[in-house]
């Protein structure tokens, strides 16, 4: 397990000559493998949507404090994570210190902010602004875990759920906060079929 540092807030993946991203650091992580930060800002991607399929930590809590220093905006353009290894095996990924934003999908597609099929942990962050055309404007689970500790749900919209959807995993929402999620249809956190599971506590 090692950590591997992005020293620039560029949303590049022309190699490390000029410095490492975040995209090129999801990309060369290997299991278990922790992504920290330089520097606190923000990332605007332009390069679309990042993709991880490897089971990993990104910590965007820079000087330490409990609260996120990195914002990864989607520029109202894109996605913003896509978690699936596609395997039948949930790997594990903890998202921390970040605030993810402006992350869109249009037509009949869902999870603006965040695709997950995996076992994710959201910890100390904010999903705020994101949007879907179809379902999970913030966030959706596609069978796997979502646990949601600490963190905020703020302004996300969907034709369904504009927090998260949940469908057919587990989503466990502690001591977090919802604020004002748009939804043609349905709650802030939602679900379909008989063997879906959400808990939602303080």
């Amino acid at each position: 397990m090692n950590n591997i540092q992005v020293t620039t807030l560029d949303d590049q993946n022309n190699g490390p000559t000029d410095g490492t991203s975040l995209r090129e650091a999801i990309a060369t992580a290997t299991p278990g493998d922790t992504i920290t930060f330089a520097n606190s800002g923000t990332i605007n991607l332009t390069l679309g949507q990042l993709n991880i399929a490897t089971a990993l930590t990104i910590d965007g809590d820079v000087d330490g404090d409990g609260t996120a220093d990195i914002t990864i905006s989607g520029n109202n353009t894109s996605r913003i994570f896509n978690i699936n290894d596609e395997t039948a095996n949930e790997i594990s990924v903890n998202l921390s210190g970040l605030t993810i934003t402006g992350g869109v999908v249009t037509g009949f597609t869902d999870g603006g902010g965040i695709f997950n099929s995996e076992n994710l942990t959201l910890t100390n962050s904010t999903l705020s602004g994101n949007s879907a055309g179809d379902f999970g404007g913030g966030i959706y689970n596609n069978g796997g875990t979502v646990t949601l500790s600490s963190s905020t749900l703020s302004g996300n919209s969907a034709f369904q759920a504009g927090g998260i959807y949940n469908n057919g995993g587990t989503v466990s929402v502690t001591n977090s906060t919802s604020e004002r999620q748009l939804q043609q249809a349905s709650a802030v956190v939602a679900f379909i079929t008989t063997v879906a599971t959400v808990s939602v506590s303080n």
